[in-house]
């Protein structure tokens, strides 16, 4: 569904198999913070690998999802594809977070200082949850101006420090005691 890998192994019959953590990492973030987003409305700016991998992992624990990106075309494909295997997301047409209670920005925007910033912050309020996927800087500027309208945020290095305990379980899925290693 979200056409990216981000970790692969090597099988015992030399085949390859590949998964995408990002989403995983993403969402238990948002549940070790106390935020459960099954029946939740999340909006999420960014359709490239790790924009699809939140949607769509956003979309399998529940989240009715809306996705905005600069390729409308890109924002299509994921709404199309993530629809089709049974899941409520569409594409929005403006980058406008009115009325979800998760915003998300996963873009690499916030990466450097002179980056616009994803959308226009006026549009947020206090009863929103802020995330970013960007780990450098910690605060980007787009959730220290979330954070000025009274917004709850998470920061960007969640993707990486929740999806640990799934990279490790990826890994000892083919793991076999006695079986000789993969080269």
């Amino acid at each position: 569904m979200v056409g990216a890998i981000n970790v692969a192994r090597r099988e015992a019959d030399s085949s390859w198999s590949g998964d995408i953590l990002d989403g995983v990492g993403f969402v238990r973030g948002l549940t070790h913070r106390g935020f459960n987003p099954e029946g939740q409305s999340a909006f999420v700016i960014g359709a490239g690998g790790a924009g699809c991998a939140v949607a769509a992992e956003l979309a399998v624990v529940g989240a009715a999802v809306r996705v905005f990106d600069v390729s409308s075309d890109r924002a299509s494909a994921l709404a199309t594809r993530l629809s089709r295997a049974g899941y409520p997301v569409t594409a929005a047409d403006t980058p406008d977070p009115s009325g979800f209670s998760l915003v998300v920005n996963a873009t690499p925007l916030g990466m450097r200082p002179d980056d616009p910033l994803p959308l226009d912050p006026a549009l947020l309020s206090p009863e929103m949850l802020v995330a970013d996927v960007v780990m450098k800087p910690r605060v980007t500027s787009f959730l220290e101006q979330a954070r000025a309208r009274r917004c709850e945020i998470q920061l960007g290095e969640a993707v990486m420090l929740y999806q640990l305990d799934a990279q490790i379980e990826f890994f000892r899925e083919n793991l076999v005691v006695g079986a000789p290693a993969a080269r």
